[in-house]
């Protein structure tokens, strides 16, 4: 099986002030909490809260399939779930990696800017989606050529993005707290997409205190 997800971790931060908010909450020393943090940790939707004030931001390149199940977790008002990103733009960055020249292109070189481009950003190499791409890029530089829309414009724009594949890799930034990282792994960690528990390995393996995260553990799988 093919597939790919790369994470990386940009900064973290909040570890001591949430332990200094549980030593309040209990009366307690700074001190004498981390091993107060950890044995509370498991004790979901309820006495772990003190997990939200631990923020971690991170960038995710993931295939867009992938992000219309991670779209699920958008910044509201939930005590549970608290998650906001931002994302690599298609709107903006297509025609300039697309069209890098503005006007007529040659065929054999357009033909190895797109092949150069889908190597770059889809998940897997298909000459089906190289095709598909060609073509459409070709036939939108003859509609250009024919008057029926400029570079640049809404239709151009609308051309391309509706052909683009479920497979397409995007970036994106990501800023969530630790309970809410940790109630993602409760509910996706069995999932059937492969790209889950990648991402919750890569994760893991670069935030500062995985030992308050990993649900998955104490089910030993």
């Amino acid at each position: 099986m093919i597939y790919k997800i790369e994470v990386n971790v940009l900064n973290e931060c909040g570890y001591e002030e949430a332990l200094h908010g549980l030593a309040k909450n209990r009366k307690q020393d700074d001190e004498k909490m981390p091993a107060v943090a950890t044995r509370l940790a498991d004790k979901d939707y309820g006495h772990n809260k003190f997990l939200r004030f631990i923020y971690l931001w991170f960038d995710v390149n993931a295939p867009r399939y992938w992000w219309q199940e991670m779209d699920t977790y958008q910044f509201k008002n939930d005590l549970f779930f608290e998650c906001t990103k931002q994302s690599e733009s298609t709107m903006n960055s297509l025609i300039k990696e697309l069209f890098p020249i503005k006007g007529h292109i040659e065929q054999n070189d357009h033909e190895k800017i797109i092949g150069d481009w889908c190597d770059k950003n889809f998940e897997t190499q298909s000459f089906h989606l190289y095709e598909l791409m060609f073509n459409v890029c070709r036939e939108i530089i003859h509609e250009i050529d024919i008057g029926e829309y400029g570079y640049g414009s809404p239709e151009m724009i609308l051309r391309i993005k509706q052909h683009l594949p479920e497979c397409l890799m995007q970036s994106r930034s990501v800023c969530l707290n630790y309970q809410s990282l940790r109630n993602m792994i409760i509910q996706r960690h069995r999932h059937r997409l492969p790209h889950w528990n990648s991402f919750f390995d890569q994760l893991l393996s670069k935030v500062k205190h995985p030992e308050l995260l990993d649900i998955r553990k104490c089910e030993n799988l």
